[in-house]
């Protein structure tokens, strides 16, 4: 990394210390419109290896985003194609929340005038320094949603590509492992008897966030819709325990939990438990055979098979 200005170093001083972009801009004795300088440069300074975060076992970022709807102009709404010249505002995103295995669920939401010219650089930095800093990321359709949103926006904003990270997308293993009547989080979580998602007015939530000319009107919702999306990350958290030993074709975790301790210990592949007990029971390929070990923490109890060379567990497909 290139030598880091005095700005920069204080920028990031007060960062450390959970001060707000535009706090830092008036510190610095800058207009609060120079946020955007002071938010590029934290994306930034994430993307080239800035951040580091301490480790004590794998980190696993459970995470989430809510965007905008879309403006534009329409003369219909029964089978039109709108074309890009009539589309007045693009989506952009309106929070995002995550939290770290156990820890509490932290987000950031827009600002009315945020709102306003669709600014979320602010929100897309700060999801991307989380996501640079985790070992594992969950997320329900994140694959096909939150992922590709935010590396849209990354884009928009001139950030470079976000870390490759290992990713269980909950929805996925839905689709693959079960047959739910719906493969919806809410349903899910309902028929496991978790707490699932909070309820909303419908649309009209996402309306009252675009009416920023209303600012008490639209902050209010923007608060609203940040309730919303954390309660989102707890829903995530509930159903990856409740999925945990059943999951197919994942990431290792038994494996990542050594790589990141640095021990070399027979780990259970789906949480990293080293509390596993050989089941007297094996499982077959085309040319071999494996033993089977069941996982003895009691949120997950997946069945792993020991690897050719005995020393470690990976997943039985």
């Amino acid at each position: 990394m290139n030598e880091l200005l005095e700005w920069q170093k204080t920028a990031l001083a007060l960062r450390d210390q959970g001060i707000s972009s535009r706090k830092i801009c008036d510190a610095l004795g800058w207009e609060r419109s120079k946020k955007s300088t002071v938010n590029f440069f934290f994306a930034k300074h994430n993307n080239d290896g800035g951040f580091k975060s301490p480790k004590k076992g794998v980190r696993v970022l459970f995470w989430d985003v809510e965007s905008s709807l879309m403006e534009g102009y329409f003369f219909g709404i029964w089978q039109q194609n709108i074309p890009m010249t009539r589309v007045k505002k693009q989506s952009h995103l309106l929070s995002v929340s995550w939290a770290f295995n156990n820890e509490e669920v932290v987000g950031v939401r827009l600002t009315p005038e945020q709102v306003k010219v669709g600014d979320d650089l602010e929100v897309v930095a700060r999801i991307i320094e989380a996501i640079n800093s985790a070992d594992l990321i969950v997320t329900f359709n994140g694959k096909k949603f939150d992922v590709k949103l935010l590396n849209t926006r990354a884009l928009f904003w001139g950030l470079p590509p976000i870390k490759p990270v290992k990713h269980i997308d909950l929805m996925e293993q839905a689709k693959r492992v079960f047959k739910f009547t719906s493969n919806s989080m809410q349903n899910i979580s309902m028929y496991l008897g978790e707490d699932g998602k909070l309820s909303t007015s419908g649309n009209r939530l996402w309306e009252r966030c675009a009416e920023w000319e209303n600012y008490q009107t639209c902050n209010n919702a923007l608060e609203e819709m940040l309730t919303y999306n954390k309660q989102d990350i707890v829903a995530t958290r509930d159903l990856y325990k409740r999925f945990q030993g059943w999951m197919k074709n994942t990431p290792n975790i038994g494996t990542l939990t050594n790589e990141v301790s640095g021990n070399r210990t027979v780990r259970c592949s789906h949480c990293g438990s080293d509390d596993v007990t050989h089941m007297n029971s094996k499982t077959y390929t085309s040319v071999s055979s494996f033993d089977l070990y069941r996982c003895g923490n009691k949120d997950c109890r997946g069945v792993s098979r020991i690897t050719k060379n005995g020393k470690s567990l990976v997943g039985v497909v």
